[in-house]
């Protein structure tokens, strides 16, 4: 597999880097330069949870239609990310959208 160098990756690829490592500064920056029909605010979602940024997660799910949301998923990358809580919140979420 090739090396890919910070130059070389795509906005969204440094928005989920930058989601991954709690920055939500640089994540939000980068998902603002994108082409906005090339936002998938999932992906960027699933990989702050994975790094256990709970409020980015958060943030960047709510700009989702609630219907496509997939609070599942979010929870299983926080859970292999190895955060429990997290992956417990957005659990309750998924409980709750099944409600409504």
């Amino acid at each position: 597999m090739a090396k890919v160098y910070p130059a070389k990756r795509d906005v969204r690829q440094r928005a989920k880097a930058a989601a991954f490592g709690g920055h939500q500064e640089l994540a939000e920056t980068c998902i603002a330069k994108g082409e906005p029909a090339k936002r998938d605010y999932q992906q960027i979602a699933k990989w702050a949870a994975k790094g256990g940024d709970r409020e980015l997660a958060e943030n960047v799910i709510a700009k989702v239609e609630p219907a496509k949301r997939g609070y599942q998923q979010i929870a299983n990358w926080a859970a292999k990310g190895g955060h429990r809580e997290l992956a417990e919140t957005f659990m309750t979420k998924v409980a709750l959208a099944k409600r409504d």
